[in-house]
């Protein structure tokens, strides 16, 4: 009877410990988990996004250890290629701290993460990095202009004045009855200023106005039909997934257990950029694990805008040892401005 009680506590103690979590167990998401002082982990990822004009790639790197109790610090280095080759772009220190104890009777886990985005290189400052600003054109000062040009050089020839236009020939029997008939061929009609077109002249000037203009300014080029403006290419880099722009940000976790098995997670998510207007959004994920080597799920992550971007991906953990995670994710996007197809993966060391 003692070696079934026996048996019994030692199962449930391996089914705890097999479902258990060690943090960083998302690859959208920041979990409530710290690691105790003088330990940390270190994690790395690639994200490759398919998404129009051109695909991008990216990489982030960063250590991250506790402190003190409850109290976590960190720093994230990223990098990648959005067309114009590779280059490193940011570095992210931050700080996380437990609002509720690890050991609370509670059921729903709380933390918060706070840190500054340094831009390395600024790769979407207005609109340059995508080419779609002209610079305007040098004007030439008026002096300049009537200045005359150097004894070495020689004059320009005028140029030759161009032909008088003919003069109308009037027709018909109002004028004599010498004139022509007016179905001459011959005899141009006579030039009516009740009928003629002044408007003509300027109107070709604007419209040549508004084809340069169509071509120097990004805001009103379009592409073809069904595809991204330049306005929605820009502001798919707003919001929350702002790059090359100095910015604070910010992270509220609320994380709950369902079962030893089943873990949900959701982040809310706050851009504070250097110049603009702050931006929110979203993340959330369930993950359910098999063992405690194995285990798969859902996440998601958007803006709290109509027009913002809004991704949905499916991802496996696998975790080969203790100190070892393996994540892989593949996702698509719900809007216009979110990429079409995302493949992400990452891995995780502890020490």
């Amino acid at each position: 009877m003692k070696f079934l009680q026996y048996s019994l506590v030692l199962s449930a103690l391996c089914a705890s410990t097999g479902h258990a979590h060690h943090g960083r167990d998302f690859l959208l998401l920041q979990d409530y988990s710290i690691p105790v002082p003088f330990s940390g982990v270190i994690t790395g990822g690639f994200e490759w996004s398919s998404q129009q004009p051109s695909d991008t790639m990216e990489m982030e790197t960063g250590v991250f250890s506790g402190v003190a109790p409850r109290t976590g610090l960190g720093v994230n280095l990223k990098g990648g290629d959005e067309g114009a080759g590779w280059n490193f772009s940011a570095i992210a220190p931050y700080v996380q701290f437990q609002l509720t104890p690890p050991d609370a009777r509670f059921p729903l886990r709380i933390a918060a993460i706070a840190g500054w985005n340094y831009a390395v290189t600024r790769s979407h400052d207005q609109h340059d990095h995508h080419g779609h600003q002209q610079a305007p054109p040098a004007r030439t000062a008026p002096s300049a202009a009537r200045s005359k040009p150097p004894r070495s050089a020689p004059a320009a020839a005028p140029a030759p004045a161009p032909p008088a236009p003919t003069p109308p020939v009037a027709c018909g029997p109002d004028y004599g009855p010498d004139a022509p008939p007016c179905d001459d061929p011959s005899a141009p009609p006579p030039h009516d200023h009740a009928s003629h077109d002044h408007g003509s002249s300027s109107s070709h000037d604007h419209d040549s106005s508004s084809a340069h203009n169509h071509t120097g300014s990004a805001d009103a080029h379009l592409h073809s039909a069904g595809s991204l403006t330049s306005d929605d290419l820009l502001h798919a880099h707003r919001g929350i997934h702002q790059h090359g722009v100095n910015h604070a940000f910010a992270r509220v976790i609320m994380e709950a257990d369902l079962s030893t098995a089943d873990k949900v997670l959701c982040n809310l998510i706050a851009i504070f950029p250097e110049t603009g207007k702050p931006a929110w959004g979203y993340a959330a994920g369930y993950r359910h694990s098999f063992s405690h080597s194995l285990a798969i799920g859902m996440e998601g992550i958007g803006d709290f805008s109509p027009d913002g971007r809004h991704e949905l991906m499916a991802g496996a953990y696998w975790s080969p040892g203790h100190r070892t995670l393996i994540r892989a994710g593949a996702g698509f996007g719900l809007t216009r401005e979110s990429p079409d197809c995302t493949l992400r993966a990452g891995l995780v060391w502890r020490f």
